[in-house]
């Protein structure tokens, strides 16, 4: 994906952080040139369908549809603090070791604002921060607690951190436009989709081409922008904690996946296996996260710079 730029660049000698932040303007480039060629389908959607009564409703069916992933974006940027907590409790007993910690690492970042902490029950090992400007929870699943040594969750939590950083942020913003652009862009894509297969309107066929032409780049940028934030919580995690153990924290957590339950482990027939290599394949271009060994790889390259 996108992100291959920053791995490119590391490989001939760059720093890390300067890089990561090369990819990202790069990402951010595309989205606007993503941006102007959506704003052109537009125009020709336009003249297409100029003196028709279309024009109106589809102006109105393009906005309402980008209008609605804006509303539900919003409802859980306001809602997930509440809903954090209503699925979570708080720490208790050997647990409230993460309060102290997550104090421990704000002051080493010089982070202004609380960050609140909660537990959820469920076994596998995962973190993930919920919040908006006005509050921010961080959510540790019960089993991280029992994969990873203290040490290790101090890094997960400062990774977890590094998800309110300015950039990280900025990036946070540019992820929810491609999609809305992305949303907003696929009626008129199909009426230009029509037009150039020689249709009186849009079918099928045209609406199909159509959500290739608008979701395909739209969700290849997105996908990079989730993954380069991934690398720059890395790197949040790396200056204000311990670098061993956000590198062993992330290879004990690929080991746990990799492994899973041992009732699913079942041979497999040469089939069987070959769906599961293709499906691999298809998983690793869509993956949210980076490959555990592109992290630990620029991890290692950022902690060179820092030394």
């Amino acid at each position: 994906m996108l992100e291959g730029v920053a791995y490119r660049l590391i490989e001939r000698g760059l720093k890390a952080s300067t890089a990561v932040k090369i990819a990202s303007a790069v990402l951010v480039a595309l989205f606007v040139l993503y941006s102007l060629l959506s704003a052109a389908s537009w125009s020709v959607a336009s003249r297409l369908l100029e003196g028709t009564s279309l024009l109106p409703s589809l102006v109105r069916e393009s906005l309402a549809l980008a209008s609605c992933v804006l509303a539900i974006w919003l409802s859980l940027y306001l809602l997930s603090p509440l809903l954090a907590k209503l699925f979570s409790r708080p720490p208790e007993g050997d647990e409230l070791f993460l309060l102290e910690a997550l104090d421990d690492i704000g002051r080493a970042a010089r982070r202004r604002g609380r960050v609140g902490v909660r537990l959820s029950d469920a076994g596998f090992p995962n973190a993930l921060l919920v919040g908006n400007a006005l509050e921010r929870v961080i959510l540790v699943c019960k089993g991280l607690l029992s994969a990873l040594d203290k040490e290790e969750v101090r890094a997960v939590l400062a990774h977890e951190l590094g998800h309110a950083t300015g950039l990280n942020r900025a990036l946070s913003s540019a992820y929810l436009a491609t999609i809305c652009v992305a949303v907003a862009n696929a009626l008129p894509t199909s009426i230009v989709m029509a037009a150039l297969l020689g249709l009186r309107e849009p079918a099928e066929l045209s609406l199909l081409l159509a959500a290739f032409v608008t979701f395909a780049p739209a969700g290849a940028i997105a996908l990079s922008i989730g993954r380069l934030r991934e690398h720059l919580a890395d790197m949040h995690s790396v200056e204000v904690t311990n670098a061993d153990a956000l590198v062993r924290a992330l290879e004990k957590v690929e080991a746990l996946k990799a492994r899973g339950p041992a009732s699913e482990r079942k041979p497999l027939s040469r089939p069987s296996s070959l769906m599961i290599a293709l499906l691999g394949v298809v998983l690793r271009l869509v993956r949210v996260h980076p490959s555990t060994e592109d992290r630990v790889r620029v991890i290692e390259r950022y902690c060179e710079e820092l030394s």
